[in-house]
């Protein structure tokens, strides 16, 4: 666990609660690359908050929260017409 996740009391709440990882604003999909090659090998769950590091001392998982939840709910954009 890195230093960001302690001093963020990042921690496991279940899979139920009604409050996780999973439900927050700050959840980002960021692509992981290879460390020698920078060749993307897959995508992964990251915070903005924790960080977006390309390492998994900065992955989140799903039944985790820490101190900075924030429900933020999905952005709906409309098209208008003129």
């Amino acid at each position: 666990m890195n230093a960001t996740k302690k001093k963020l009391h990042y921690r496991q709440v279940g899979k139920n609660e009604p409050k996780n990882c999973w439900q927050c604003g700050h959840r980002l999909l960021m692509p992981i690359r290879a460390c020698d090659t920078g060749k993307e090998l897959k995508k992964d769950w990251r915070c903005e908050v924790i960080g977006l590091k390309n390492s998994i001392r900065y992955a989140i998982r799903e039944g985790y929260i820490c101190d900075k939840f924030a429900y933020f709910p999905k952005k709906i954009t409309c098209k208008t017409t003129s």
